[in-house]
């Protein structure tokens, strides 16, 4: 079993995932009532990985968790960012009871971290909300444009901002 500093570390990375994946699934039913406007809302680079970890950890907890582990996993799933710090508890006994859950949870963590940095372009313009990940800084003001975001990218404007 893996050392508990690595464990800890795999742990809140999963939790992460699958709160970014949760909120993603959130967005879309919400994006679906009629009273509000239909988006194109796409799907954000971690939202596979936030999947395939939240399947695992639903299965998991469903069948070795006790009824206290089941109960905070569906609030986990109404309000992954209330439920973040009690379902990483959550992750971290159930790894202590079990070491293969350890052994799955250290390799989605692994698998995370070998993927590529996402990377994108967003155009913003007028009154606008940007919602999702973002890799990388646009300080000031932003008064539109399009900026380039990136692991090596700093923010470009072609219409300037006050940096």
């Amino acid at each position: 079993m893996a050392d508990p500093v690595t464990l800890s570390a795999a742990i809140s990375g999963v939790v992460a995932l699958m709160a970014a994946y949760m909120k993603y699934r959130v967005d879309l039913e919400q994006a679906r009532k009629p009273e509000k406007p239909a988006g194109d809302k796409a799907a954000p680079p971690q939202a596979e990985t936030g999947k395939q970890a939240y399947e695992i950890v639903k299965a998991r907890v469903e069948a070795q968790g006790n009824a206290d582990e089941r109960h905070d996993l569906a609030g986990f799933e109404r309000s992954p960012e209330r439920y973040r710090e009690i379902m990483i508890r959550v992750l971290t006994e159930m790894a202590d009871r079990n070491p293969a859950l350890a052994d799955e949870l250290l390799k989605l963590a692994r698998q995370q971290a070998a993927a590529p940095a996402p990377q994108g372009t967003a155009t913003v313009s007028g009154q606008a909300t940007v919602y999702g990940q973002v890799i990388g800084v646009a300080t000031g003001d932003v008064t539109g444009g399009t900026y380039t975001i990136g692991p090596d990218a700093t923010a470009e404007s072609d219409q300037g901002a006050d940096r």
